[in-house]
């Protein structure tokens, strides 16, 4: 009767699992990964999840190998994992991400995690006219691995195009967010593995994309740690000037745009 028990309890292990993973996304993180989806649908509340994770995971380790340096008296150049980003995040041992970093005039700690947020302001796809600030990119992106010596790099931005050359070019797949559901405690996001390529993004499906969605579920007390809102403040200074009015017809008067042809087409009340 104790085997019997024993042979449920594996069997039905085998479906939960493999239940899991025909529903939700096990995302495992390489020395870079970029995350992208369409405005606040969630990036930033995955890439600094993630991160999160991938941190403590690493000053996990080196606290394990610290103890054993320690405890047999190892000479050794054990450096602790550093968590770099643009934006601000509370979290243990957080360094500020400078542009010596990314020149490579300045190096991280070893085994460290690297956010970035909004990559493409960074360093976008136009940001091609400076020679020597290219190659400097690309040796960074190219080279990070091998500098950081096993650590992580984060990235998100709305859309791979967006992105500098340099990031593109390291890049053979991302993860794409399609929505977030905001529950209670928890974000529910859908994301699917895109496959990429500089020349052409190379993604063929037969059938609806949201089909093949997968589920990540993060929790809402990572909003503890980072402003989902950072950027706001470059604008939450400026003056409010709302100019409330009456709506007499629903025809458009005129055209609000910056070419200056098209203000001309607007007609008069009167008219």
């Amino acid at each position: 009767m104790e085997l019997l028990s024993y042979i449920i309890i594996i069997i039905v292990s085998f479906f939960i699992v493999k239940l899991y993973y025909k529903f939700f996304k096990n995302i495992m993180v390489g020395a870079i990964i970029v995350i992208t989806g369409g405005i606040k649908t969630g990036k930033s509340s995955l890439s600094v999840y993630l991160a999160k994770q991938n941190y403590y995971s690493a000053l996990f380790q080196y606290k394990i190998k610290k103890f054993f340096i320690d405890l047999f008296k190892i000479k050794s150049n054990l450096e602790m994992p550093m968590f770099y980003s643009n934006v601000p995040i509370k979290i243990k041992n957080f360094c500020k991400l400078k542009k010596e970093h990314l020149l490579r005039q300045e190096r991280f700690n070893y085994k460290s995690v690297v956010y970035i947020q909004e990559a493409s302001l960074l360093a976008d796809s136009q940001l091609i006219r400076i020679p020597d600030l290219n190659n400097q990119l690309l040796l960074f992106f190219k080279l990070f691995g091998h500098m950081t010596k096993g650590g992580k790099c984060i990235m998100d931005s709305q859309c791979c195009q967006d992105l500098h050359y340099s990031i593109k070019r390291i890049l053979s797949n991302y993860l794409y967010i399609n929505s977030c559901t905001k529950m209670p405690f928890f974000l529910i996001l859908k994301v699917r593995e895109m496959m990429y390529s500089e020349d052409n993004t190379i993604n063929v499906f037969n059938e609806d994309v949201t089909e093949t969605m997968k589920t990540v579920i993060v929790p809402k007390s990572i909003w503890k740690i980072f402003d989902p809102y950072a950027y706001s403040i470059l604008t939450d200074n400026k003056p409010i000037n709302n100019i409330c009015s009456t709506v007499k017809d629903l025809k458009a008067r005129e055209i609000i745009s910056f070419r200056k042809d098209f203000e001309k087409e607007g007609v008069k009340d009167d008219e």
